[in-house]
């Protein structure tokens, strides 16, 4: 059962840390089996170097987003009922191009999870906001507001941005602009 397992996860892993890095000379990303109980190491070829250890070539945003995926691969395959994933600040350390792969892969290989994703991005919140009438279909986005004493932690629902309307216009996406401005006109309406 464990080998078993161990090689669901090692499959997902590949799969998900291809999806954030199509185009790159990393490949056969897998788990193998360590040498104590319970642990497990990562390997892969590199620009056609078969390495034990990542940190040898990888840089620090490439091991961020290795461990990302590692946890994804583990919580797809945790209990069947545990369908819901907290993820906080998890992607500060990506570029703009990995970031957009990281909520692709969040979208459309997690779209059974109930997602938590914690962020001080702005980049994150606007783009989550932007996506979340066509790809990100079903995804409530909220921000927090500073705390006060009386009422204690606040939230209200992110509004698209200005810049975010003209994006779906510009693109010739009518539809798109339009649930960006219902979505705008509902928020401004509670």
């Amino acid at each position: 059962i464990v080998s078993t397992k161990l090689s669901d996860v090692s499959t997902d892993l590949g799969q998900y840390y291809t999806a954030l890095h199509p185009d790159e000379a990393t490949e056969n990303v897998a788990l193998a089996g360590g040498t104590r109980q319970k642990q497990a190491t990562v390997s892969l070829r590199f620009h056609g170097h078969d390495l034990d250890d990542p940190r040898a070539c990888l840089s620090t945003s490439h091991l961020n987003s290795l461990g990302l995926c590692a946890f994804l691969a583990n919580i797809r395959h945790a209990a069947a009922d545990d369908r819901f994933i907290v993820l906080d600040d998890v992607i500060t350390s990506f570029d703009i191009e990995h970031r957009h792969r990281v909520i692709d892969l969040l979208a459309t290989r997690f779209s059974d999870f109930q997602v938590l994703l914690l962020t001080h991005d702005e980049w994150v919140l606007d783009e989550t906001n932007r996506l979340r009438n066509s790809t990100m279909k079903g995804w409530v986005v909220y921000e927090l507001l500073p705390w006060d004493f009386d009422a204690g932690p606040r939230i209200q629902g992110r509004l698209p941005s200005e810049a975010a309307i003209k994006a779906e216009l510009a693109a010739g996406n009518a539809r798109g602009a339009g649930n960006q401005i219902r979505t705008y006109a509902e928020e401004l309406c509670k």
